[in-house]
C-alpha cells in the first residue's frame, strides 16, 4: 500500500511578529514576576539556549575571546557537556551585565564565585540557588495569557498564545539564523548540536509558511519594465506550487512565465535569457541583491570592454551591455525599492520577513535533474557515513 501523504506540520518557532510583540511588552513580564524573570526572557530570544541552561547560569558566565568579542559562557546539560562559549553581541552582553550588577547589589555579602546569576525569590537568603526553568515557565504562561489578544501572525490572525513557551525560543533562533543564510555546520556549532541531523530538524520551513511568504511577495511582483504584475498571479503560484515552490520557474534575477521555458524547468528559453528585455521575465523584493549585483556585473564589463584595444568596433559592439538594459535594470531596481519605501513600517517588516522565507526555500530547493555518480563515489560516501 503506498504511504501515507506527508501532513504538512507546524514549526515550533515563533512568527517574528508575534516576538516583536512580546518584546514590546516584556514590562508586563518584569511588573508581574520580577527583573530576572525579564532578563530570562530577554536572553532566550537572544541566545537561543534551553531555559535551564539561561536559568542556571552562574555570576561569572560573561567572557571576551581574544579579538574582544563577548561570549556566555554556559553549561549544556541536556548533552553533558559544560563551559560551552556561545558568541553574544554587545547589547545581549549589556543584558548580562546589568544582572550581574542587580545581584551584586541584592547579595552584597555572597561570594560571586557562588551567587547565581537569576537567584529564586524564595528560600534562598544568599541568593546561591537559582531560578527554576519550572518557576520560569509558570510565569512565562501568566504573562503570554496576559497579553494573548495582542499576538498576531504575519497576516494578521490571531495566534495561539499556548503555542508561545520559553523552548519555542530556541527554535526561533534557529529559524533566524536559517532565513539569514547561517550555514547548516556553522548553525550546528551554534545550537551546540553533535550531529547535523539534529540541526536540521530546528529550522526547517515548513510547506504552509513557504507558502504564505510566496502569496504575499507575489503581490509585489514587476514584469522588466517595472510594471506591476498582479493578474493571475494567483492562479499560476496554485497549480505549480506543488513543482516550483518558489515561483513559476526560475531564471536569474526572476522568474520566467514563457511556457517553453516553464516546461523545460527553465532550460529551454527561445530568446537566449534576455530576461530584463522580455514580456515573460518578473522579479520582486525577494530577488534584489541578485538584481543588484547583475547591474554592477554590466558596469563592470561595461568598462572593461571600452578599455579593450584589442577588440575590433564590431566586436565591441556585439559584445557589450547595451545602455536600454543597464537603464531598464536600474529602473526595476528603483521601482521595488520605491514599492517597499511606500508601505507603512508594518507592512514594510511583514514583507521584509517574507522575503527571508522566500530566499531560505529558494536556497534549499534544486530545480535540476538528480545525477547518478559513479559506483567509486557512491562507495566513498557510503564508508564515510558508516566512519
Amino acid at each position: 500500500m503506498p504511504a501515507e501523504p506527508a501532513r504538512d506540520e507546524p514549526g515550533r518557532d515563533v512568527p517574528p511578529s508575534v516576538l516583536r510583540t512580546i518584546a514590546d511588552n516584556l514590562h508586563v513580564l518584569e511588573d508581574r514576576s520580577g527583573r530576572s524573570e525579564r532578563v530570562v526572557a530577554e536572553l532566550l530570544i537572544e541566545t537561543g539556549r534551553r531555559p535551564d541552561e539561561i536559568c542556571a547560569l552562574r555570576y561569572h558566565c560573561l567572557r571576551q575571546d581574544a579579538q574582544g568579542k563577548y561570549v556566555l559562557v554556559y553549561d549544556n546539560s541536556k548533552a553533558n557537556r559544560p563551559e560551552r562559549r556561545l558568541p553574544i553581541a554587545d547589547a545581549t552582553a549589556q543584558l548580562v551585565r546589568g544582572q550581574q550588577e542587580h545581584v551584586r547589589a541584592t547579595y552584597p555579602s555572597t561570594s560571586l564565585e557562588q551567587v547565581a546569576l537569576f537567584p529564586r525569590d524564595y528560600r534562598n537568603r544568599d541568593g546561591k540557588r537559582p531560578l527554576t526553568a519550572v518557576n520560569f515557565g509558570d510565569a512565562h504562561r501568566k504573562f503570554i495569557d496576559l497579553i494573548a489578544d495582542q499576538l498576531c501572525d504575519a497576516d494578521g490572525s490571531p495566534y495561539p498564545a499556548r503555542e508561545v513557551v520559553p523552548y519555542s525560543y530556541r527554535h526561533s533562533y534557529a529559524q533566524r539564523h536559517a532565513d539569514a543564510g547561517t550555514a547548516p555546520d556553522v548553525l550546528r556549532d551554534l545550537m551546540d548540536h553533535r550531529s547535523i541531523n539534529t540541526t536540521m530538524g530546528y529550522y526547517r520551513v515548513s510547506e504552509k509558511r513557504t507558502r504564505g511568504a510566496i502569496d504575499m511577495v507575489a503581490t509585489h511582483q514587476f514584469d522588466g519594465q517595472a510594471r506591476p504584475v498582479l493578474g493571475a498571479v494567483g492562479g499560476l503560484l496554485s497549480h505549480e506550487h506543488a513543482r516550483l515552490r518558489v515561483g513559476q520557474v526560475a531564471v536569474p534575477f526572476g522568474t520566467c512565465t514563457e511556457p517553453s521555458n516553464v516546461k523545460a524547468g527553465g532550460h529551454a528559453c527561445p530568446f537566449k535569457y534576455t530576461c530584463v528585455g522580455c514580456g515573460h521575465f518578473r522579479s520582486d523584493a525577494s530577488y534584489l541583491p541578485e538584481l543588484k549585483a547583475y547591474l554592477q556585473q554590466l558596469l563592470a564589463d561595461r568598462e572593461r570592454l571600452l578599455a579593450a584595444d584589442e577588440l575590433q568596433d564590431w566586436a565591441r559592439r556585439k559584445v557589450i551591455p547595451a545602455d536600454e538594459e543597464i537603464t531598464q535594470l536600474r529602473g526595476l531596481i528603483r521601482r521595488i525599492e520605491a514599492d517597499l519605501q511606500d508601505l507603512t513600517d508594518a507592512d514594510r517588516a511583514t514583507i521584509e520577513d517574507a522575503v527571508a522565507v522566500v530566499r531560505a526555500a529558494r536556497a534549499t530547493v534544486s530545480l535540476g535533474m538528480p545525477q547518478v555518480r559513479p559506483a567509486a563515489t557512491r562507495k566513498r560516501d557510503t564508508d564515510a557515513v558508516d566512519d
